[in-house]
This record gives C-alpha cells, structure tokens and sequence, in this order.
C-alpha cells in the first residue's frame, strides 16, 4: 500500500510553516514567507515564472516571492481566498510534496474557529472547500500541485497546547501541569488568546483574537526607515523580516543600525499586546502555564518573564503546525 503522508500547514498571514515527520521518524519544520501578488514575476535567467500558480479554472494566476513587496493578507476572509490556497499549495510544493497525494491539517484563529461554545463548522467546512479547488503551478517541470485525501481544520492556538502537552514521540507528557494552561499565539495579524481546561475543554470568556501581530511592527518600521533615511521605497518582508532579526538594514549599498528604529516600533505593539493579555486571563495566577508560541513570540521576550508561568517553547515558531501534526496522529489513533 502507497504511504500518505500526514502534513500539517500552520497557515498565517505572515508566514506559512509546514510540519511532516521524516523517514527517522523526527519533525521537519520549514517556513516561507506569506509574500504574495497578483501576476506573474519574471524569472532573471528567462527560464520561466517565478514561484507561479493558477487557480480558479486558470482565472486567477499569483506569484510568491519573499524577494518583492507582496500583497496585504490581512483582510478579512483569507483563510477562505486563493490567495490562502495558493500560500499552503507553495508551501508544500517547496517543502517536497510535489506529485504526492497527502492527508492534510490546516488551522484557523480562536475567533473563527470557534462561535461561543461550539465549532464553526460552517466555516471550517467554507475552508475545507477552498482548498480542495485545484493549484497548477506554472514553473516549468515543477511537478503538479499535491492532493489532498483528507483535510482536516485544527485551532490554532489550541494546537500550540497539544505540542506543549504530547512529547514528539507523540506521548502524554508526564513532567508538567496540563489542567489549566493559556496560550498566547502572537502571529502576522493576529493574536489568539486561548484557555485550555483539563486538556480536553477550552474557557470561552478567556478565549478570543485581536488584531495585534508581527506585520505591525513591520508596517510601523518600514514608515520609521522611510522618515529617518527619507527614502520612498515599500521594502520587500525579506527586507524588513531581516531587518527585525539582526537590527541592521542595507540601504544604498551600506549596513545602517537601526536597533533604536526597532526598538521603538515594537514598543506600541508590545503594550497593546500586554493590555490584550491582562483584559483576557488576568495575572494567570490561577493557570499551571501560560505559553507564548509563533512567529513573533520571540520579539516579546520580556513578556514572557513577566509570568513566573511564563513559557517559551524551544522553538515557538512551530507550535502551532507541530501540534495540529500531533492532533492528527492522536485523533486517528
């Protein structure tokens, strides 16, 4: 019988990580970033598109590249737009999965995922849908787009909890307190907010999503570099994205220090986040753990020590995509 890969696809408005368990039986994570447009862009040696796909019966046709400004993706509906579709397609074309039929696990916000106490099946099954519309890549010898022979849809803070609570070996985890656990998910648009009760059950009046997140930062420091080196450029998110990380920026050919341009834009994103976190689980003194898990949870640090149950995984960034991987391994066992 042909192996079908399990892959799970955390699947953000910055980024795109993408989570399978390789032959040795360890995790592979990967990561691209959700840098997107309309059109193709053409390749510097004539050899064809870059990173181009079509959708819609060949009616809409998209490029992915970290190397130009892409399209905003926080609006409002994405996790059910082709631009979504063809973010997660990229993902697992550039993560090896071209010409295979794989079972997939996708992820939506707390917000979204949830209405009051229940699932949002409408939803999850409007995104099940969305992605089962057919990808073409248009790179020559590429290969095809993967299928999928089953979708399922996980929450995305709530998966962070499963990374945190199953070891990899996809065990119960022994060594910590899992009864009352909140995860903080500090993503590219947004923040999730979760509550987690016994492992099983999740608190809905201490659960919820705000529009704070890394492509904050980004937007408020690509406008502190135009003002203070009074250029006219929209940089690229590999541009900015690198920038954030080492504290410098090449502008003209030259290194320029911007630790105090950084510093500054993450200081309005950084008290809005902590307001966020204090309105919805107080000084979680009642909690065994609080955890800060994604792309930008590295950024708040400082945060993080201001919880004694304070927690950031070993690595944050793929929280969310390893647990929705050992949701499905556990939910079909």
């Amino acid at each position: 019988m042909t192996h079908i890969p399990s892959v799970a696809v955390d699947d953000g408005f910055a980024q795109i990580k993408v989570v399978s368990v390789g032959e040795d039986g360890a995790f592979q994570c990967r990561s691209f970033r959700s840098s997107i447009r309309h059109g193709a862009i053409a390749s510097v040696s004539g050899e064809g598109a870059v990173a181009t796909y079509s959708t819609d019966g060949g009616q809409t046709k998209m490029s992915v590249s970290d190397e130009v400004a892409g399209e905003s993706t926080r609006f409002d509906g994405f996790h059910t737009s082709a631009m979504n579709r063809i973010l997660i397609a990229h993902g697992l074309m550039a993560s090896g999965f071209a010409d295979q039929t794989i079972d997939l696990c996708a992820g939506l916000p707390v917000s979204d995922y949830f209405l009051g106490q229940a699932r949002n099946e409408e939803l999850i099954e409007r995104k099940c849908a969305n992605l089962r519309i057919p990808v073409e890549s248009l790179v020559p010898d590429s290969g095809a787009c993967p299928k999928y022979r089953t979708i399922e849809i996980g929450c995305q803070a709530i998966a962070a909890f499963m990374d945190y609570a199953i070891d990899d070996n996809f065990n119960d985890r022994e060594d910590i307190a899992v009864d009352r656990v909140g995860v903080v998910d500090v993503g590219g648009r947004t923040t999730d907010i979760a509550v987690i009760l016994g492992g099983q059950r999740y608190d809905a009046d201490r659960c919820g999503t705000e529009n704070i997140g890394v492509l904050n930062i980004h937007e408020a420091l690509g406008s502190m570099i135009r003002r203070e080196f009074k250029t006219t450029e929209k940089y690229s998110a590999d541009v900015i994205d690198r920038a954030v990380r080492t504290g410098t920026i090449r502008l003209w050919g030259k290194p320029r220090d911007i630790r105090n341009l950084i510093d500054e834009a993450k200081q309005e994103t950084a008290q809005k986040l902590r307001n966020t976190i204090t309105r919805m689980i107080g000084s979680a003194s009642d909690l065994d753990a609080v955890l800060f898990v994604g792309g930008g949870a590295a950024l708040f640090r400082d945060m993080v020590d201001e919880f004694p149950n304070g927690v950031l995984p070993a690595d944050p960034e793929f929280s969310n995509g390893k647990g929705l991987l050992k949701f499905m391994k556990v939910s079909s066992s």
